[in-house]
């Protein structure tokens, strides 16, 4: 019988030896790092700037449609994955480790937003909101520049 921390602990192993793979999963992390705490945060921020009579309407129609984003996003993704032949994960991992590497995607998901919900919470109670968006950017450029050095790396591996 395998363990789910023996699973765990074997994706961890194939991500780090597939350099790419491990920076698009730190990446990941990053982001999820910096745009939950922003979900969490922009109404209490917004919410002030707004007309009474009308704020808690714009606040719930800007959260629908950043939610009706990311569904339709949701929903692109596979169709765009498609063009690239999901080249990332079959380039990296052989079919039968490809459901290992989605469980070890969906950890360091949760991870990442819990960590930055953690993080922006104890800057907001410590300094202000601005600060923590700005530790938010940074998370932001720290995983543009992991993906744009995983893509060139891909590509060089390609040529």
């Amino acid at each position: 019988m395998i363990s789910v921390p023996s699973i765990i602990c074997d994706a961890i192993r194939l991500a780090m030896r597939h350099s790419v793979l491990s920076s698009l999963l730190a990446a990941l992390a990053l982001f999820l790092m910096a745009s939950n705490p922003v979900e969490v945060l922009w109404p209490t921020q917004a919410k002030p700037m707004l007309d009474e009579f009308y704020a808690d309407t714009v606040v719930g129609v800007l959260t629908a449609t950043y939610f009706y984003s990311t569904a339709a996003g949701a929903w692109l993704t596979p169709r765009i994955a498609r063009w690239f032949n999901s080249s990332i994960l079959h380039h990296c991992v052989e079919d039968g480790q490809r459901s290992t590497m989605l469980l070890l995607r969906s950890l360091v998901q949760q991870l990442g937003a819990a960590l930055g919900l953690v993080m922006a919470g104890s800057i907001v109670g410590q300094s202000a909101t601005a600060t923590a968006w700005m530790v938010g950017a940074l998370c932001l450029v720290l995983a543009a520049i992991l993906i744009s050095t995983s893509s060139v790396r891909l590509g060089q591996a390609g040529n």
